[in-house]
């Protein structure tokens, strides 16, 4: 979308395609976020889960001109990476548990790409994520499942 003269991404949209894709999409999802406060999004779930995910460090990855596709006639870049480190906060609107959110981290790194046409137009996107859990242990410790992303 564009935001303040720049294109971001629509982490609503994203979230609620990729959540859609990996789940079932006759379960409903809908996705809460505003580029006003972007390190925020909610997601609440067909079965009354809430998660709350708060992104608490972000950093772009810089390419180069030539690596990133600008040129004298495309002055946009075409390739962008990023890495995200975010707070992960789990309810749920059903039963007792429900005052206790699940806490977890996550980190993921993000790569994309827009791919244009023979007219140079990008109607395209493709990328490639990865996603790495950190889950508490019994001493109050943050670490990958399985030692694996």
């Amino acid at each position: 979308i564009k935001y303040e003269n720049n294109i971001v991404l629509d982490r609503a949209l994203t979230t609620t395609s990729e959540y859609s894709s990996l789940l079932n999409p006759v379960f409903p999802i809908r996705s809460t976020w505003d580029p006003i406060n972007p390190n925020v999004l909610t997601v609440n779930s067909f079965d009354g889960t809430i998660e709350e995910k708060r992104v608490t460090k972000r950093s772009v990855e810089s390419f180069s001109p030539e690596e990133s596709g600008i040129t004298s006639d495309r002055p946009y870049p075409l390739a962008v990476g990023y890495s995200e480190f975010s707070r992960i906060a789990l309810t749920t609107t059903q039963g007792i548990q429900s005052a206790v959110p699940k806490v977890f981290a996550v980190r993921l790194l993000a790569r994309l790409k827009g791919i244009p046409d023979s007219s140079g137009v990008i109607n395209e996107i493709k990328g490639v994520e990865r996603l790495y859990i950190y889950v508490q242990d019994s001493n109050n410790i943050f670490d990958t499942i399985d030692n694996k992303p």
